[in-house]
């Protein structure tokens, strides 16, 4: 008899729409040999996360030889049994997305009672694949200083990969990578797609940095299940809950006082009255918890971001001068136009005063002179972000994980074409990802990984 767990996941499976998707997760493998140099075959080898308690297990075969694939990112233990032999444990062994971890054991003659401990220390060189480009580890989102928030800005430490400064997109999504275009990048969360299909860069930014476990980035050489373009492969892994709880709670605040005055905004006299930008703060609460809803076998994590905006922006409107509006008003008293009643209601009180010019009227009226005047106005906007993950291992070989985060923003918008005050609007927009993996293991040799996909 199934759980009520499995058969909801038979039914997700049914009927949802499955997509082709590449994997977020890795591949451990290695050698075991004998103080001689030769294969040990049959040896017991068993990987264990370190968070979670979950326990693979396979045996080498004729050369020697292990593997584990579909690794989720994370810590592991790898354990080494046989007769004859004493235990091999390798503490501190990092499993990466879209990375294969390489790990030889030399078992020493001995009893199964005793044991060999070794600390791993990290690879600086991948050797067992062609592929190039890094993985941004959970103690480099946390820690490194970004002010985006969104880890995916960080891929710009890696060699190759320069900021496309003139995109009208974010700084962290636009990149260029060896030279190529930014549309020629691939973004995804988890393995599934999530590009921005209308010009480039994310369709969904993942802003809360606890919630992330890494970011792998492939710049050359990937295999071609990512050959989707010529750019990165860009990969944002979300983390899992384990048998601990654990969470994070951070705050950023940011101001615009000590911010430079740009060419712009220079134009406006109260800004230089005043000496420093008008008021503007910017706020950001995050935070993650993440535990077990049963041990070594359910975990769960939440995840929720506030960003809140105050401030004063600023925008450039073309409007009659003050002699301008003075002649305006000779040729068309108030009443005798609806245009012009129009032109002056929507302006008042914000005379050109920079880069004047004039409309000729023709028919032998006046000109009418207009100029640009930098308006400021009030700005607020609001974003959160909120999601949650469940991983579930039905038996040692089946294993269900669902993710969904879902981004609300209410953003103000700087006005129309002509930015005039009363033009002003606000906009609202909300981007869902919703995600739902199941992986069997049939045998060390093959393993698949099922994944369902629910739109941006």
């Amino acid at each position: 008899m199934r759980s009520p767990v499995q058969r909801l996941a038979l039914l997700l499976v049914f009927v949802a729409i499955p997509v082709f998707a590449q994997t977020s997760r890795g591949t451990v493998t290695g050698l075991v040999v004998d103080a001689q140099k030769l294969a040990v075959p049959n040896a017991a080898v068993e990987l264990a996360n370190t968070s979670t308690g979950v326990v693979r297990a396979t045996t080498t075969n004729g050369v020697g030889m292990y593997r584990f694939d579909a690794v989720e990112p994370g810590d592991y233990q790898l354990s080494v049994r046989h007769t004859g032999f004493k235990v091999f444990t390798a503490t501190s062994l990092r499993a990466s997305a879209a990375q294969v971890t390489a790990l030889d054991v030399a078992l020493e003659i001995g009893e199964v009672q005793q044991s060999i401990e070794v600390t791993v220390s990290p690879v600086a060189v991948q050797t067992e694949a062609p592929v190039r480009g890094g993985n941004l580890l959970t103690r480099d989102i946390l820690d490194l200083p970004y002010s985006s928030r969104n880890p995916v800005a960080l891929i710009l430490t890696l060699p190759g990969i320069v900021s496309n400064r003139y995109l009208f997109s974010s700084a962290s999504s636009s990149v260029s990578v060896n030279g190529t275009r930014a549309r020629s990048n691939n973004y995804m969360i988890d393995g599934t797609d999530n590009n921005d299909i209308s010009v480039e860069g994310q369709a969904f930014e993942v802003r809360n940095p606890g919630s992330v476990e890494e970011v792998s980035a492939q710049t050359i050489n990937y295999d071609s299940e990512f050959g989707r373009a010529g750019g990165a492969v860009v990969n944002v892994v979300t983390k899992s809950g384990g048998n601990q709880w654990h969470g994070t709670a951070g705050f950023l605040l940011d101001s615009t006082f000590d911010d430079a005055i740009s060419s712009s905004l220079a134009q406006n006299s109260a800004i230089l009255g005043r000496g420093h930008n008008l008021p503007g703060t910017e706020q950001q609460f995050d935070g993650t918890l993440g535990g077990p809803i049963v041990r070594n076998r359910t975990f769960f994590l939440l995840s929720y971001l506030e960003l809140r905006q105050f401030s004063t922006s600023t925008s450039e409107m073309v409007s009659p001068t003050a002699v301008g509006r003075a002649t305006l008003l000779r040729l068309f008293p108030t009443g005798t136009s609806a245009n012009a009643d129009l032109l002056q209601q929507i302006t008042a009180g914000f005379d050109g005063v920079t880069r004047i010019f004039t409309v000729p009227l023709g028919n032998g009226r006046p000109a009418i002179e207009f100029g640009r005047v930098i308006t400021p106005y009030s700005q607020r906007q609001r974003t959160r972000q909120y999601g949650a993950k469940i991983d579930h291992r039905f038996r040692d070989r089946d294993t269900l994980a669902g993710r969904f985060l879902i981004d609300d923003q209410l953003q103000p918008q700087g006005g129309e074409t002509l930015s005039f005050p009363s033009f002003f609007t606000g906009a609202t927009q909300k981007t869902t990802s919703i995600s739902l993996y199941e992986t069997h293991i049939f045998s060390p040799a093959m393993t698949n990984e099922h994944v369902i996909q629910i739109g941006h």
